[in-house]
Formats: C-alpha cells, structure tokens, sequence
C-alpha cells in the first residue's frame, strides 16, 4: 500500500523554490559604470580631454571614479583605462620663487 503514504509535496516545492532563486541570482543584472579608456596612444605630459577617451560600462566598483582633467604623468597606450595614479591635476601650488 505503498500508493497510499504521503508525498513529500513541500521538499518539491522548496526544491523548486532554491533552483528558481539561484537562477534569479546568476541572471540578474549586475551595476555597471562608465569608464575613460584612451583611444589611442598618448605620450606623458599630454592635457586631458573627455575627446582622448571613449567611455565603457565596467562593472561598478571595479575602477576608482577618475575625472578627464589635468594632465598625464606617464605615457599611455590605447585601450588602458585612465587611473587617478595616472593623472597631475593642474593646478600645482608651488611657492613663488621655488
């Protein structure tokens, strides 16, 4: 009379329940954030203008927020992203007569 003992309805249900909720997880969209990429080569000492970069989605997070202003310390090769290491701001304070 095996026919006759309960099933294990609710296992079924929390089964589905997990498998439906994992597969929520891995398909929901992550946060992104534009970035500045240089477009071609750039040597040091160039000034920096929203124009030298195109901005692509990253993951949020994954790059430090940098602005498009100031100027290169090293040199840069196409495709690298644009680091706030990267840059010298312009506005340099040095004493007068230094």
């Amino acid at each position: 009379m095996l026919w006759f003992a309960p099933r294990p309805y609710l296992k079924w249900a929390a089964a589905a329940l997990v498998v439906g909720l994992s597969w929520w997880i891995q398909l929901m969209p992550s946060p992104t954030a534009l970035h500045p990429f240089a477009r071609s080569d750039l040597p040091a000492g160039t000034e920096v203008s929203a124009a030298l970069f195109e901005f692509r989605e990253t993951p949020a997070g994954l790059l430090p927020p940098t602005s498009t202003e100031g100027s290169l310390a090293v040199d840069m090769v196409a495709g690298e992203p644009l680091l706030p290491s990267l840059l010298i701001e312009r506005d340099v304070s040095v004493p007068h007569g230094w």
